[in-house]
């Protein structure tokens, strides 16, 4: 088994959704490098929660970062615990089944909570004190559907693409603050939400063969030490979507062609070894 190394610099990380696919794959990799890892979840793991493998210390806080009021409280239990925080990792996130017309508005409220207000809700808890000093990173776990169209998932896509224009605003907005904000858009990951998406009308989320979760958790960890603005993943995807954000017109010649291509590896992956479980629930 590949050991892998110490960091120099070990800091304390804040992430936020961290037991679903992404974040799970990410408090263990920081925890390995030694990292102390503040563990955020809307609702703690009955019973005691999967201790980390690696010599950083971990710490459970449970808050539902939708809520007015509850980000800040976050904060307080997390400098209470571990004294600050220089890092702050938003990996949570919420698809909820069915097209536009099928959703009502508590299901269309929560989707923009959970993948939008949650985002500046945490970014406002932390930055007052990181600005203070001068010091400290965010790093957003964003999509692709946040720089390309996803027909079937418009209203996941709309709380996407505003998440893109507030973290890279936010970014320059905070240039001379010392502290760097980065997006991560990701395309498809092997974790629930993947396996919710696979059973929806829609197949464009598929045309990038899904990653594992944790070669996502090592592509933050190469942010969280070498920050970037936005980092798009699959790297092809990052060559792609720029085509298709600068001329949207062009997404409506090429939308079958990729939707087919999408359709038949969404078919792969729900009848292959590789498709994760039918498990409730839908967050990532």
């Amino acid at each position: 088994m590949k050991i892998e190394p110490m960091t120099t610099n070990p800091k304390t990380v804040l992430v936020t959704g961290a037991f679903g696919g992404i974040g799970k794959a990410v408090c263990r990799e920081l925890s390995l490098k030694g990292h102390t890892v503040l563990r955020v979840a809307r609702q703690l793991p009955a019973g005691d929660p999967e201790p980390l493998p690696g010599p950083g210390a971990a710490f459970n806080i449970e808050a539902d970062l939708a809520r007015t009021g509850s980000a800040k409280r976050m904060l307080v239990s997390a400098v209470s615990a571990a004294g600050k925080v220089d890092v702050l990792i938003h990996c949570a996130g919420t698809l909820i089944p069915g097209d536009v017309t099928s959703m009502g508005g508590d299901d269309l409220r929560k989707m923009i909570d959970d993948n939008l207000f949650s985002v500046m809700l945490a970014c406002g808890a932390v930055l007052p004190a990181m600005t203070a000093a001068r010091d400290g990173q965010i790093i957003i776990l964003g999509s692709l559907g946040g720089i390309i169209p996803m027909p079937h998932g418009a209203v996941y896509c709309a709380a996407k693409f505003a998440v893109r224009g507030y973290t890279l605003s936010l970014a320059e907005e905070l240039r001379e603050s010392g502290v760097t904000v980065s997006l991560i858009s990701c395309g498809p990951v092997h974790t629930r939400m993947l396996s919710t998406e696979s059973r929806l009308s829609g197949s464009i989320a598929f045309v990038n063969r899904p990653l594992p979760a944790g070669k996502v958790a090592k592509i933050v960890l190469g942010v969280m030490d070498h920050p970037r603005r936005e980092t798009v993943v699959p790297r092809f995807a990052g060559l792609l979507s720029p085509i298709v954000g600068a001329f949207s017109w062009a997404f409506e010649y090429l939308y079958p062609l990729v939707s087919a291509i999408g359709q038949a590896r969404k078919m792969r992956y729900r009848t292959g070894a590789s498709a994760c479980p039918d498990i409730p629930g839908r967050r990532r």
